[in-house]
């Protein structure tokens, strides 16, 4: 399982990252986690086979999770007519929202609905699986004061399992019990490049582990000796502090 990072942007896109967009790829097939970056573009840029997207999950209905939804669906509806794909929304609105789009925007019904992109509702005990991929569903508390639901989703493939949060719940860390308890594989190969104001090549890291959003807590690790990574960036000094420390206690337990 390969995954690539189309946007990992909060809530607004920045002038180096769009929104939240995660692009999982198995040998012959393609799956997208949330719709934050302008997902089409993206995967024409990455030189993916558009043909072998076979389904889209959205973790839940924020617009930096699902605006870019609407020209995939669209354009693969019109355009790209070999594209074939199942698209998963947590809520009947959201897929309200997306037919409703479709005929203000296509305008002609042979065009919308169709039998190549399929709207779906995904709930709690949904399970995707192709043959290839397995996607489970797990709510989050997200969007609890709302009463609406979100979810992360647990993608299993080749014998590898990776896990996708999505934006949790403001008050804890709400992951679902298993990732304390199961091996869980991510393997994400991190790419330097150039940033504007570092001599060398940078990893720039953003935590969303306190409030659910990536402005929380972030980092930057430039790729020189002696690779040092300065935190440069938290809503406040605690939740800070106790950023910093859990990654030491983390670390210290790995290297016991």
């Amino acid at each position: 399982m390969k995954l690539t990072f189309l946007g990992t942007s909060h809530g607004v896109p920045a002038a180096d990252r769009y929104c939240q967009s995660i692009l999982a790829q198995t040998e012959n097939g393609g799956y997208i986690i949330d719709a934050g970056a302008p997902v089409f573009d993206c995967l024409l840029r990455q030189n993916v086979d558009i043909n072998k997207i076979r389904a889209v999950f959205i973790t839940h209905m924020h617009g930096d999770h699902v605006d870019c939804l609407f020209e995939l669906i669209g354009i693969a509806c019109w355009y790209y007519t070999d594209m074939r794909f199942d698209v998963f929304l947590p809520e009947q609105k959201g897929i309200d929202a997306v037919t409703a789009f479709l005929e203000a925007t296509l305008g002609d019904s042979s065009f919308f609905p169709n039998d190549r992109v399929r709207l779906r509702l995904m709930g709690e005990g949904e399970v995707y699986q192709d043959g290839e991929m397995k996607v489970t569903p797990f709510p989050t508390e997200h969007l609890r004061a709302q009463n609406r639901p979100a979810y992360g989703y647990l993608l299993e493939s080749g014998g590898k399992r990776v896990y996708i949060s999505g934006d949790l719940n403001g008050e804890k860390i709400d992951y679902p019990a298993f990732l304390e308890e199961e091996p869980v594989d991510a393997f994400v190969v991190p790419e330097p490049s150039p940033m504007p104001g570092y001599d060398s090549q940078v990893i720039m890291a953003a935590g969303t582990f306190t409030l659910g959003s990536s402005i929380e807590l972030s980092a930057d690790g430039p790729l020189r000796e002696p690779y040092a990574v300065w935190m440069q960036g938290g809503v406040n000094y605690p939740s800070g502090q106790l950023g910093v420390l859990l990654a030491a206690e983390e670390l210290m337990g790995t290297l016991a």
